[in-house]
């Protein structure tokens, strides 16, 4: 129902507008969110055991037992394209890791995460690997641009930089919008980043993953949180911190992507803290850490268990 209330708006939009799939959200996205409260690609349960059983078949009939390059090319299908597919790729990622150090395979980005595309591939020969460090406790959610160079600011006033693209939705053109990568790198992860070579701009946001209740279509349109069937729950992407930027050209980019660490998530709302609550003093905000009060005397009671860590002042 959702799939078909969305064709019927994008049939009336103007010629300019163009359908989400031209901007390639990525499967499984609700279009009808706003841009922070859309969720990462998630993983089908059924269609990882379709790939559990194509990996054994690989493994059985692909090559010589017991042999390296056999379980490489097998392990490079299952992690590297069918796991994709599957949504389950962030899932296994540690899996991977193990797998392909055990074989010594020549390709560890095969476990990486893939923003070529639709995020499917494994041949990455037009594609630049960037080691991503997320040392922060959120997740993080990328997105490339190849606008290239700013000609207007470099001409009048000397300033090299790189334009930025516009968020994807209706009216904005694929050539003008971020392409979002599908997978997301979870909190306290090392790995890669797969970007279409021909990027000029990477932008490295913090998000949380929020639960959220049973809606009906008609109340979450209007709560801006519509949830397609079986999901149960959408990323919040924050605007504070800042979202980060790298820049590359052709030949030169960062050597990795390293995000800063934190002692807890940054976040925007209570939701986005569960068993704790977000405290606004902090800029940009943080979720509070539970101390001795909150199980310990007079303050150790439900109706306090979410009050301020160090002051005696509510919340």
């Amino acid at each position: 129902m959702l799939h078909m209330l969305l064709f019927l708006l994008l049939s009336f939009t103007s010629c300019d507008s163009v359908s989400y799939d031209d901007l390639e959200i990525p499967t499984g996205w609700s279009s009808d969110k706003s841009p922070n409260a859309r969720k990462p690609r998630t993983c089908s349960p059924a269609s990882e055991m379709i790939c559990e059983s194509e990996y054994m078949s690989c493994q059985l009939y692909a090559g010589p037992a017991n042999n390296e390059d056999t379980a490489c090319t097998c392990a490079g299908q299952f992690y590297g394209i069918c796991l994709r597919e599957a949504g389950c790729a962030a899932k296994r990622y540690g899996d991977c890791v193990d797998v392909h150090m055990d074989n010594d395979c020549a390709d560890m980005s095969v476990c990486g995460s893939n923003c070529v595309g639709n995020g499917n591939a494994l041949d990455l020969s037009d594609a630049r690997i960037l080691p991503v460090n997320n040392f922060a406790a959120n997740y993080l959610r990328l997105s490339t641009c190849d606008l290239g160079l700013d000609e207007g600011s470099y001409q009048n006033f000397e300033l090299v930089r790189m334009q930025r693209c516009r968020e994807p939705g209706p009216g904005v053109g694929p050539d003008q919008a971020y392409h979002i990568c599908p997978y997301w790198i979870p909190p306290s992860t090392f790995t890669a980043v797969a970007i279409p070579n021909n990027s000029t701009m990477l932008r490295v946001e913090y998000a949380n993953l929020v639960p959220v209740p049973s809606l009906s279509f008609s109340s979450a349109r209007q709560a801006n949180a519509t949830l397609a069937s079986g999901e149960d729950y959408v990323a919040n992407v924050l605007r504070s911190p800042a979202p980060l930027e790298y820049y590359g050209t052709s030949s030169l980019w960062p050597s990795s992507v390293d995000v800063a660490w934190s002692e807890t998530n940054y976040c925007s709302d209570h939701q986005d803290c569960p068993g704790s609550h977000c405290n606004q003093r902090h800029i940009p905000h943080k979720c509070a850490p539970k101390v001795k009060k909150h199980y310990s005397g007079a303050s150790s009671t439900g109706q306090h268990f979410k009050e301020h860590s160090f002051t005696d002042e509510k919340r």
